[in-house]
């Protein structure tokens, strides 16, 4: 355990972690959003943290302690960057560090990466379970969604799921899941944690209604985050239909954008609700509290 004092020095109690994930800022999702708060919330309680994640061109960091690793392009859309291990820049990012306890949020790349440091310098690893890998095969090409790739991709997510000391899941379904799947490492369920100082401003009244044309007082249905086809989102658009026949004066509001959005929007519009149901593209999380 790694001591340090306020001037800088090893104080009493703090920890060294290594956060080793695949996907960051400037991505927006779940898990780069998980890793930020996670970042922030141990250094707010005296710990020394070092974000190991792929090189996004075009973007810098703002924080010294993010290390970026050499990567290559993966997908267009939505952009998909994987970390090109045993390079000499990503070799040396790692044996210049010195940690206590190592954090993997990914099961690809990065948290190969973060796997083999930990076996290498003798290290505890945490590995904590975002996504169901199952989900995202499609984004496989030329033979993502066949049911030799699902098989695959659940081994996969077994075998490296193993590899951590600890399982960390956000919800008690990929608990089940990993259970389901013969995970044998002692898995914890912990939820993802939310910044509440951010749902505290005071925004004026009505504006973000007044904009959509929507009534104050009126039900609204509002979706907030990523719109890709492993999100299934369409479903809320045929249970708005429905709930649309007995509620002529509710809407419903998409806040978020991705790959699927097109889809979501050609089948919004086809169907006798269009006129209530509203796509507001990428919300910034400083703008959430006035859509909420």
């Amino acid at each position: 355990m790694t001591q340090h004092t306020a001037e800088g020095q090893p104080a009493v109690g703090s920890l060294r972690v290594g956060l080793f994930t695949d996907t960051y800022a400037p991505q927006v999702n779940g898990v780069s959003i998980s890793l930020q708060l996670i970042s922030e919330g141990l250094k707010q309680r005296g710990h020394q943290v070092t974000i190991f994640a792929p090189k996004f061109p075009g973007y810098t960091d703002h924080q010294p302690s993010v290390v970026r690793l050499p990567s290559l392009k993966y997908l267009n859309d939505p952009p998909i960057y994987v970390a090109v291990l045993g390079t000499p820049r990503t070799t040396w990012s790692l044996t210049r560090k010195h940690f206590d306890v190592l954090h993997a949020h990914s099961p690809l790349s990065v948290g190969l990466l973060a796997y083999l440091t930990a076996s290498t310098k003798n290290l505890p690893l945490i590995y904590t379970y975002h996504t169901s890998i199952t989900d995202y095969t499609h984004y496989i090409k030329f033979i993502g969604g066949s049911a030799v790739v699902r098989y695959g991709a659940r081994w996969f997510s077994t075998a490296t799921t193993n590899l951590g000391d600890q399982v960390v899941v956000p919800s008690p379904k990929f608990r089940r899941l990993l259970l389901d799947q013969k995970v044998s490492k002692p898995i914890h369920t912990i939820p993802n944690g939310i910044d509440l100082s951010t749902f505290k401003r005071t925004m004026p009244p009505g504006g973000f209604r007044a904009r959509l044309g929507i009534k104050p007082g009126v039900p609204m249905l509002l979706s907030v985050g990523r719109i890709d086809p492993e999100k299934r989102l369409d479903f809320l658009i045929d249970a708005f239909v429905l709930i649309a026949r007995d509620f002529p004066d509710a809407h419903l509001v998409f806040a978020g954008d991705g790959s699927a959005r097109k889809d979501l929007e050609e089948k919004a519009a086809s169907t006798p609700a269009k006129d209530r149901i509203h796509f507001l593209g990428m919300v910034k999380r400083a703008d959430l509290p006035e859509i909420l």
